[in-house]
């Protein structure tokens, strides 16, 4: 993570406070993007054992970030696709009323979260992956505080602002409460390598 250390007051806080502040700003940017409706397209690209460009899928959807009915302290991603390499998806519109019928009716986060996925990755090629939008910063989120060794690595400037690099070494475990109820499906063994890593 490279991040710009002249937003912090002081002239060197300690890295604790420089990764707190760096946590709430990931929160801000949760909280912004919270009831968010987009146009999105994206463009999924496989390849081979050799490293050879292979299956290609291009997607257009209605994308939601959605406050979720029974915990509205966390967020989901609904996309309902609607072109597939240029072509409309057969009945999007009505899967997608069904989707927002049976969420309305969902009696648990879990099961809001289990429902909204299951059809935003539909069409999803290679790995399904839901939550990347939002939770790219998983690491620095308040409710994951102490999961996560964080390491300073360097001080340098970029241009005339100081910026201070740090990494992640990979290995960290996490409670599972860390996890957001939206990629905790998936979060059997998860780690801070399953997670990747962020590097400067």
């Amino acid at each position: 993570m490279v991040a710009d250390a002249s937003s912090v007051s002081g002239s060197s806080p300690s890295l604790r406070d420089f990764i707190n502040l760096a946590s709430r700003e990931v929160q801000h940017y949760i909280e912004a993007f919270a009831d968010l409706t987009a146009d999105e397209t994206r463009a999924t690209q496989l390849f081979d054992e050799h490293g050879l460009a292979a299956t290609r899928r291009s997607t257009q959807s209605a994308f939601v970030v959605y406050r979720l009915r029974n915990d509205p302290r966390d967020v989901a991603e609904y996309r309902e696709v609607i072109l597939i390499d240029g072509h409309e998806v057969k009945g999007h519109a009505a899967r997608a009323a069904k989707v927002w019928r049976e969420v309305a009716v969902a009696h648990s986060p879990r099961e809001e979260i289990k429902r909204i996925t299951a059809d935003s990755e539909r069409y999803d090629l290679g790995l399904a992956e839901t939550g990347l939008t939002l939770f790219e910063g998983l690491p620095l989120r308040l409710r994951c505080a102490g999961d996560f060794t964080f390491r300073e690595v360097r001080k340098e400037t970029a241009g005339e602002r100081p910026v201070r690099v740090v990494d992640l070494p990979a290995g960290s475990s996490l409670r599972r409460s860390c996890i957001p109820v939206c990629v905790a499906r998936a979060a059997r063994g998860f780690s801070a390598t399953a997670c990747g890593r962020i590097g400067a």
